[in-house]
């Protein structure tokens, strides 16, 4: 039978990759540890299917929705171990939210051990603050329209009216407004963040969903 843990959020790369780089990680996505002596130490014994992948935008990995997927952070260290044996500055970023199948079985993973490997964070208040912003995600992907995707946006504004995009911020309401008058023309108008963009085009290709 075994047990179902779901893993949501995307890891980034600390640096970007090269192609070179972009081909060594990608021998590891979704490969069997146990076929792979070479990659394991004693700590690794035990370690199976890597359910991992890139994303669309090739800018990260995140999981590929495998069941049973288990032991995630021992896989990401076990690849950021192999990994810097050719790329000493090979590093992961971001997060991941872990939910098993138990409401009370939900940790984060982030790079925040030594050296940025990843470790599991069980802190309440750590997992109340991260899981606030899955809900974040889950607003944005539950509009049907790009109107009501221009008032979610307006609900993330902070107390300066501004939201914090990938790489720069963004004034809400001046975002809200280009998503009501979305255009491929002006998508970097809209940041990346909890999927807002991709929701965009979603809503500009398929029309408002009934």
């Amino acid at each position: 039978m075994g047990y179902n843990t779901d893993y949501i959020g995307k890891i980034g790369f600390s640096n970007p990759l090269t192609e070179e780089q972009m081909t060594e990680l990608d021998k590891f996505l979704g490969e069997d540890v146990r076929d792979h002596k070479e990659w394991e130490r004693d700590s690794d014994r035990g370690l199976t299917w890597i359910d991992l992948d890139f994303t669309d935008d090739g800018l990260g990995i995140e999981w590929n929705g495998s069941e049973k997927s288990y032991e995630m952070k021992d896989k990401l260290n076990l690849i950021l171990r192999n990994m810097r044996k050719l790329y000493p500055e090979f590093g992961f970023t971001g997060e991941l939210l872990a939910q098993g199948e138990s409401i009370e079985d939900r940790y984060v993973i982030k790079f925040t051990g030594p050296n940025g490997t990843a470790v599991e964070i069980n802190d309440k208040e750590e997992k109340q603050k991260i899981f606030s912003e899955l809900e974040k995600y889950e607003s944005v992907n539950q509009t049907r329209s790009l109107k009501e995707l221009a008032n979610v946006i307006r609900s993330f504004a902070d107390e300066n009216g501004n939201i914090q995009g990938v790489r720069r911020v963004f004034p809400a309401e001046s975002m809200a407004i280009n998503c009501e008058e979305y255009s491929l023309e002006k998508h970097n108008a809209l940041t990346r963040e909890y999927g807002i963009r991709q929701q965009a085009m979603l809503h500009l290709f398929y029309g408002d969903i009934k």
